[in-house]
């Protein structure tokens, strides 16, 4: 692969190690995704001067007016490359890891450059989307509930690829070592005790299923357990393949851990010519671009209406996404118009619909450490999480404005789209709704601030306001620590204002992301923002929120005080309630069981409440229309899944993020022809 990027006048090739950094298999949701809304600067540098594509050859720019009115325009072909920002894209696409287990990856790049199988549901065998056989049939995998195996087979068309040039199929045994490489990667004590799946076989001899033996105590066929979507990044025969080996070969802790090490510290980036198995091959990298084309013996080739896409790097300022679209440097980017913009140009367009109540920004504390006030901990010496705990987290719900919040970070467009929208203030999740109506009515709900409210739960924990301050019996001010991306300044200087403003100590820092992915993973963190769903604990998310000591971690099993009657908010909490335990058994028990634990679950989570859902992501796109046309409706809900033959709307709004779409083989992407 030609690589073309420069740091002066000397080639540029990144095999630096990465020091001090540690990873967990879950930091992928921890890094959120960094969004170009309107809450930050005008934009910053766009990593070009000449306002065209970027990478200093100017050629981003189709001869139209500056004003995107659309003259000069270039009718759309195959050939037209698709063009979006890069992830966190003030930083070198030179610089982006291709290391899935590096703390420094980017997900958004990482997703798009290995093969991945979409989530799967064990009662409808459906899987979601991608490299699996039979997707058009939807079972691409075999369920065999007598033996507790599941079969993948993997599809024709998947390929090992360095540059431009294919290397080899991928087979089942990449997908083995994968899944296993990411599993031993995590320490043994560490592990889920009851993991779904226990281990794996290559069968047949074209080396394309692979067999999953799954766990008969960590499943229940009665239920929508689901197999999440995984990625092939491991060769067979690669360097890491030969790592999975000396981890399995070796006989202590600490010869293990230093491999993992290892592993975590190794810098492979799109400038190395790294070895990919996703549809896309990469053709060149700078600094400022990555080109890819598609793999022209993939199975999805002759799908879409494109076949070369560009990841562009734009400024890391917060309108960089709407300028990058309004000059014509990129065709889609998701969130809204600034707020400031008034008259967005002629190609500029916003698509949007209302929020999806199944994602979105949220607020976690956590309960250990010393970036966080103690009354916010756990007892961690005797395994309970206090009332207190709970009832400081409900206060600073009913602070925090949301409305202020949205408008502050996403304009004032987003904040009307979303103001008439109410949430519980721990799950906005119409699944616990639909199942238990009479459960979720009892839980209180925020549209906005209630001091009085915050007030008496302050109040109740023993704290006293003198001098506008909230102080506990010792005389010191309840305080608070926040970290987060640059990129989200807006929302958490406004959070910082409200709980100020209400008497409590908070300092906000915006420190490098890689620090904030070191904080998040290590568990070192006061309290940040996370992405993630808030769908509640019957769809599964109750198992990361349940957490002693960091909101991600799972595996402890604690006690929590709640009232013994749902809904009570003042009562005492007389009662202790393992929620650790209670989810283990959601895996294994029958529906009708589940139904009689899942209530008290539903209480303990919305009581605690470890993260304190700030709003759902609202489906916003904008779209430049000056090579692509984009077709209407936006669909009201976005969803991880592929558009069906049924689906109302268009498959190119399968999913709102812009990975997804470039990932499926959109089967028609524009209404222009070829």
């Amino acid at each position: 692969m030609p690589t073309d990027g420069k740091l002066g006048s000397e080639p540029y090739s990144r095999r630096e190690a990465l020091k001090g950094l540690s990873a967990m298999s879950g930091l992928a949701i921890l890094a959120g995704c960094s969004q170009n809304g309107d809450g930050g600067s005008d934009g910053g540098t766009d990593g070009g001067s000449d306002g065209g594509s970027g990478d200093g050859s100017g050629g981003g720019s189709d001869g139209g007016s500056g004003d995107g009115s659309g003259s000069g325009s270039t009718p759309q072909t195959v050939d037209t490359p698709l063009r979006w920002a890069a992830a966190r894209s003030g930083d070198p696409l030179t610089e982006h890891e291709t290391n899935p287990f590096s703390p420094k990856n980017y997900d958004e790049t990482i997703r798009l450059i290995y093969a991945r199988l979409g989530g799967q549901s064990l009662t409808t065998g459906q899987w979601m989307n991608l490299d699996e056989v039979n997707l058009s049939e939807g079972h691409p995998s075999e369920i065999d509930e007598e033996n507790n195996e599941q079969r993948i087979t993997i599809k024709d068309g998947v390929h090992w690829h360095r540059g431009t040039e294919i290397v080899d199929p991928v087979t089942a045994e990449d997908f083995k070592v994968s899944e296993e490489l990411a599993r031993r990667m995590t320490p043994q004590a560490n592990r889920a005790e009851n993991p779904l799946v226990v281990g794996w076989e290559v069968e047949g001899d074209n080396n394309k299923t692979l067999v999953r033996k799954l766990n008969p105590d960590g499943w229940n066929a009665n239920l929508a357990t689901g197999l999440w979507r995984v990625q092939i990044d491991q060769y067979r025969d690669g360097w890491y393949a030969g790592k999975l080996q000396e981890i399995k070969d070796a006989t202590t802790v600490d010869a293990r851990s230093s491999i993992r090490t290892e592993i975590q510290e190794r810098s492979e980036t799109l400038a190395d010519d790294p070895l990919l198995s996703g549809p896309w091959m990469l053709k060149n990298v700078n600094q400022n671009k990555a080109t890819f084309e598609r793999n022209p013996e993939h199975w999805s080739a002759g799908k879409a209406n494109f076949n070369n896409f560009e990841l562009v790097r734009l400024g890391g300022g917060g309108n960089s996404g709407y300028q990058g679209l309004a000059s014509d440097r990129i065709d889609i980017e998701q969130g809204g118009l600034p707020s400031a913009v008034s008259n967005a140009p002629q190609n500029v367009t916003e698509v949007s619909s209302a929020p999806g109540a199944s994602f979105g920004w949220t607020f976690v504390i956590n309960y250990g450490g010393d970036k966080v006030d103690p009354w916010f901990h756990a007892d961690h010496d005797n395994g309970v999480v206090p009332a207190r705990a709970g009832k400081l987290r409900q206060a600073i719900a009913h602070v925090i404005s949301e409305s202020d919040i949205i408008q502050n970070q996403l304009g004032s467009r987003a904040a009307s789209a979303i103001s008439p929208w109410k949430k519980q203030t721990l799950i906005g999740t119409p699944a616990a709704a639909d199942r238990f109506p009479d459960v979720v009515s009892k839980l209180e709900t925020t549209s906005g601030q209630n001091t009085d409210v915050a007030t008496k739960r302050m109040e109740s924990v023993g704290l006293t306001k003198e001098n506008g301050k909230w102080v506990k019996p010792n005389g010191e001010q309840l305080s608070l620590t926040i970290q987060s991306y640059a990129s989200n300044r807006a929302m958490f200087e406004t959070i910082k204002e409200d709980l100020n403003s209400f008497g409590i100590a908070v300092e906000h820092s915006t420190p490098e992301s890689s620090v904030v992915f070191s904080e998040l993973s290590e568990g070192s963190f006061g309290a940040a923002q996370v992405w993630t769903s808030a769908d509640g604990p019957y769809e599964g998310e109750v198992e990361v929120r349940f957490s002693p000591s960091a909101w991600y971690d799972s595996r402890r099993v604690i006690d929590y005080e709640i009232p013994p009657e749902i809904g009570d908010y003042e009562g005492e909490a007389s009662e202790t309630f393992n929620a650790g335990e209670a989810w283990k058994q959601l895996a294994t028990q029958s529906v009708e069981e589940n139904d009689k634990v899942l209530p008290k679950i539903i209480w303990t989570f919305a009581y605690h409440m470890p993260n304190i859902i700030l709003f759902p992501y609202p489906n916003q796109t904008m779209v430049n229309t000056r090579h692509f046309e984009w077709p209407q409706p936006m669909p009201e809900k976005a969803s991880n899944g592929v558009a069906t033959a049924t689906d109302e709307h268009h498959p190119v709004w399968g999913a709102t993020e812009n990975w997804r779409q470039l990932r499926r083989g959109i089967p028609s992407i524009t209404g222009k022809p070829n």
